[in-house]
This record gives structure tokens, C-alpha cells and sequence, in this order.
């Protein structure tokens, strides 16, 4: 399952390859394997996941307990401590469904959604809820929707959800369907933004961030624009660039640290 996409960027100087193949998100360029704006955020600590991944383990066990009389313990300890797992994977499903509506919705400037391929009703929710959010505004002039972005002096790279204007204003968004939006989103726009400048240039330098907080089972949309995003990260669009690239550099020396650490243990 899955393709393989080349996409023509900086006026045609630099093909980025993205590779979606067997549930992979790999990007190329040149023969070269790229990390991505997500996978760098990746090396945030995430603390508060740890206690909740085990209240979702006790939970599904004790569910186990109770509507099993005839458990075989060592099989369900097994299952449950995977319980954190599947719900993130549904939830991501769910967010990827919405992902594709929107997309649809916003590239081929309909007047209304279609639902390619098998979605389930809270994707629909969503993007319905979405598309309400567009007309309430009056139409929005959309520039683009999931675009590879580049940093071609930086080689790092991502695709961003959405490109707008609004209020005469530029920006670029990302859609967010969980139950919160962290400060990591606001410096992964941070890097967008700034690859979109590099390459191209104009309205894009001083273009702003938005954040589409569309929760799945919540209501409405709510949308975060540059004033309540610094709020959200504690710091200005060049501060969260600063440290999106601190991270690069660490992702690249922990990268690198552990395929010399794999070299000399084999």
C-alpha cells in the first residue's frame, strides 16, 4: 500500500521524493534520506504520557477481569500494556481520515465534502465542523492544502496541512484533532513558516502561524492565530525557530550516536 510522490520544489531545482509505502513517511532528496519537522519534535520528552499510558493499561485489564472469568493472566498483561497503543492508533486514523476530507475539500474548492475511501463518522464529524467553520468566515482564500515543504539549506523538510489567507493576512495552519493542542505544534509551524520563506520568498517572510483545533467528539473549531500561539509555546515565531533547529542539531547527534553505538556492538 501506499506511493511514491516526487515533488517539484523551489522552481524546479530540488525534487523531494516522499515514500509513503508500507506505512512509512520517508522523504529523499538526491539519493539522501531527509528527517522530517515531526520527526525531529519527536526527541521532546513526553512525561505525562507515561502515567497515562499505564492508567490505560490497569483499565483494560481490569475490563478484562471482570468480563472473563477463565483469564489467562500472562496473555491479558500482554494485551493491556499494548491498550495505549491501539487507542493512539485509532486516534490517528481518525485524525488521517479528516486529514484526506479537508484536503479534498480545500484543492478541489468544493461546496461540499466527499469521503474517499472508508472514514468513520467522527472523520466526517470533523471536516464537516471544519467546513461550517470556512463558510461561517465568508469563503477563505486557501493557497494550498498538504504541501511538501522545504529547507533546502537546513535539509529538512515536512508537509504542511494548509496555506490561507485571512484578514489579508498570510498563513500557515495544521489541523489538530486530539483533545489538546501542545507547544510543539506551535514550533513545528514555526519551521514550516520559515521553510515556506526560504523558498518562497514574498508574502511568505512575514507570513503567521494558525492552529485548527478541531477535537474529535468536541464542538465546533477553534482557531489559534500568532497572539495565542506565542502564548501557547511562551515564545515568538524566531525564538520557536531557534530552538526547532537546536532540536535538528540534537536529532542528528543522537542519529548518529546510535549508529556508531550499533557499529561497535556488532
Amino acid at each position: 500500500m501506499g506511493s511514491v510522490e516526487t515533488h517539484s520544489l523551489y522552481g524546479g531545482r530540488h525534487q523531494l521524493v516522499f515514500d509513503n509505502r508500507n506505512n512509512q513517511h520517508l522523504y529523499h532528496l538526491k539519493g539522501r534520506i531527509l528527517p522530517s519537522a515531526t520527526g525531529v519534535l519527536g526527541i521532546l520528552n513526553k512525561p505525562f504520557l507515561i502515567p497515562w499510558a499505564v492508567k490505560m493499561a490497569v483499565d483494560d485489564l481490569a475490563d478484562r477481569f471482570v468480563s472473563n472469568e477463565n483469564l489467562n493472566i500472562d496473555e491479558a498483561i500482554t494485551e493491556s500494556k499494548r491498550a495505549s497503543g491501539r487507542y493512539s492508533k485509532i486516534r490517528r486514523d481518525i485524525g488521517t481520515e479528516a486529514h484526506a476530507i479537508i484536503e479534498d475539500f480545500i484543492n478541489n474548492d468544493c461546496d461540499s465534502l466527499s469521503y474517499p475511501g472508508v472514514v468513520t463518522e467522527e472523520a466526517i464529524d470533523c471536516a464537516e465542523r471544519f467546513k461550517q467553520w470556512e463558510k461561517d468566515q465568508g469563503g477563505i482564500d486557501w493557497e494550498f492544502a498538504e504541501r511538501k515543504v522545504l529547507s533546502a539549506m537546513n535539509m529538512v523538510c515536512g508537509t504542511a496541512d494548509m496555506g490561507f489567507r485571512h484578514n489579508g493576512i498570510l498563513y500557515v495552519g495544521d489541523i489538530k484533532t486530539g483533545k489538546s493542542v501542545y507547544a510543539e505544534a506551535g514550533v513545528q509551524l514555526a519551521a514550516y513558516k520559515n521553510f515556506l520563506a526560504e523558498e518562497l520568498g514574498g508574502d511568505w517572510v512575514g507570513a503567521g502561524r494558525a492552529i485548527f483545533h478541531i477535537p474529535v467528539g468536541g464542538t465546533g473549531v477553534k482557531l489559534l492565530l500568532e497572539p495565542e500561539i506565542e502564548k501557547l509555546t511562551g515564545h515568538n515565531m524566531k525564538q520557536d525557530y531557534n530552538a526547532f533547529l537546536s532540536m535538528l542539531e540534537v536529532y542528528r547527534w543522537k542519529n548518529s550516536a546510535k549508529k556508531k553505538f550499533i557499529r561497535k556492538n556488532n
